[in-house]
C-alpha cells in the first residue's frame, strides 16, 4: 500500500544554510543547489513524467515514496527551505511539469502562479530540474 501524499503537510528537519547563504538569498532572491538529488531519483522522476503522468500538473507523483523522500524531503533541499522558512514549513500541494514535446513553443516572460509579494519570507517557489536543460529544449531563465 502506497503512503498518502503529503499534500499541505508540515515538515521539519535540520537547517542547512549558514548565515552568509541566507543573506545572499535575501540579497538576490534565489538560491541554487546543483546536484543535491541523486541521479537515480532524477531518472525516476523523468521516467514518471514520461510514462505515468505527463500532464502539466503531475501532482500524483507525490504519492511515490521515492519522490517524497528523495526530493521533497531531500536533506540539503529541505534543509535550505527550513533555513529560510523556519520550523514546520508546509510541503507543496501541487507539482507542475514544464516539459513538453520538442520543438516547444516558448512562453513569454511571466510570473509563475502562486507568487506572493510581502516583506515577510513565508512562501517559496522551489524549482526542481531532474535533467540538464539544453538550449535545444528551450532555455529556462529565472528573474528574481
Amino acid at each position: 500500500m502506497k503512503p498518502s501524499p503529503p499534500y499541505n503537510q508540515t515538515f521539519d528537519c535540520l537547517p542547512t544554510l549558514n548565515d552568509q547563504q541566507i543573506i545572499e538569498f535575501c540579497r538576490t532572491g534565489f538560491l541554487t543547489l546543483p546536484a543535491v538529488v541523486p541521479e537515480e531519483i532524477n531518472r525516476k522522476a523523468v521516467d514518471f513524467i514520461e510514462t505515468i503522468d505527463s500532464s502539466y500538473e503531475p501532482t500524483s507523483i507525490m504519492a511515490e515514496e521515492w519522490f517524497v523522500e528523495g526530493i521533497l524531503k531531500n536533506p540539503e533541499a529541505s534543509g535550505a527551505v527550513r533555513s529560510l522558512l523556519g520550523k514546520n514549513f508546509t510541503l507543496p500541494v501541487i507539482i507542475s511539469n514544464h516539459r513538453g514535446p520538442l520543438p516547444f513553443e516558448g512562453q513569454k516572460w511571466h510570473r509563475d502562479g502562486g507568487s506572493l509579494y510581502t516583506h515577510k519570507l513565508e512562501y517559496l517557489q522551489v524549482f526542481y530540474q531532474p535533467e540538464t536543460c539544453t538550449q535545444e529544449m528551450g532555455p529556462t531563465e529565472f528573474l528574481p
